[in-house]
């Protein structure tokens, strides 16, 4: 089972970092990306392996073009901001990922949330007026990354199964884990 998970927002405000602790539980200083650059992770999630691809995104404005066709067959998206400046133009990437993907999980993501530069008001504020959680991690210290990704996969996961989804629900055919 695949799923496909994509990271937008500002460039430096965290996506490579993010992806990186995912895919290796680790903290590296990377350099920005240059071009959408993929990475995978297999997992085990209820009994089944899944295997979620990461795709990092640069965030800066010249290459948005390329971001429509990116969008496409996208799972789950987190919406990344780690300042007040990245939060402004995250109304930008909320409605670049709605235009483009309206069946992906959209999630919003205070990054380096150990230094927390945003006033929580805020944060919180988007998130209700988007109707979208609000997760807050930090690639360097780990914390909120497991409950994100497990998040996500709860939330993108469907299973065939229906022992395996038993207290789950039923949407056209297939069981779905909520």
């Amino acid at each position: 089972m695949n799923i496909k998970l994509a990271l937008v927002g500002q460039s430096g405000c965290g996506k490579s970092s993010i992806l990186y602790r995912i895919q290796r539980d680790a903290f590296a200083e990377v350099i920005p990306t240059q071009s959408l650059e993929l990475m995978q992770k297999k997992m085990q999630f209820n009994d089944s392996t899944v295997n979620l691809q990461l795709i990092d995104t640069v965030g800066q404005e010249q290459f948005n073009s390329i971001s429509p066709q990116f969008y496409r067959n996208l799972n789950a998206i987190g919406i990344t901001c780690d300042s007040v400046q990245s939060l402004e133009k995250a109304n930008y990437w909320y409605a670049q990922s709605k235009q483009n993907n309206e069946a992906a999980k959209i999630y919003f993501i205070l990054s380096k949330s150990d230094q927390q530069n945003i006033q929580e008001e805020l944060l919180l504020n988007f998130a209700a007026e988007k109707q979208i959680p609000l997760l807050k991690m930090s690639a360097l210290t780990g914390e909120g990354i497991n409950i994100f990704v497990q998040t996500v996969l709860k939330d993108t996961v469907v299973f065939e199964d229906k022992e395996v989804a038993e207290p789950m629900k039923k949407i056209g055919g297939r069981v779905v884990c909520f």
